[in-house]
């Protein structure tokens, strides 16, 4: 059975997600199908250069299912399509 879990307001700092991918779960280590929700102010589009860019790297190592609910410090979506038409896609979650 996967896992849920949730945080909020990591304000761009991959650090509390390392802690709890390599810390709290080295026994039975998060896996993909395991969900980690971020109650908002994720902070990973917020600048729209590099730094969001290695940031989404840094995360991308651990291997687990994230679910973010937009806060004050992500961009807009329609300011995130308008930047990045090239990049924006609609996908199906829980079969919804």
């Amino acid at each position: 059975m996967s896992k849920i879990l949730m945080c909020g307001d990591i304000h761009g700092s991959w650090k509390p997600v390392r802690d709890l991918y390599e810390t709290m779960f080295k026994k039975q280590p998060l896996i993909e199908d395991d969900v980690l929700i971020i109650l908002g102010d994720f902070g990973a589009n917020f600048f729209f250069n590099h730094r969001d860019t290695e940031y989404k790297k840094k995360l991308g190592k651990y291997k687990i299912t994230y679910f973010i609910i937009r806060g004050n410090h992500e961009e807009r979506p329609s300011i995130c399509m308008k930047n990045n038409p090239n990049n924006w896609h609609m996908e199906e979650y829980w079969n919804n």
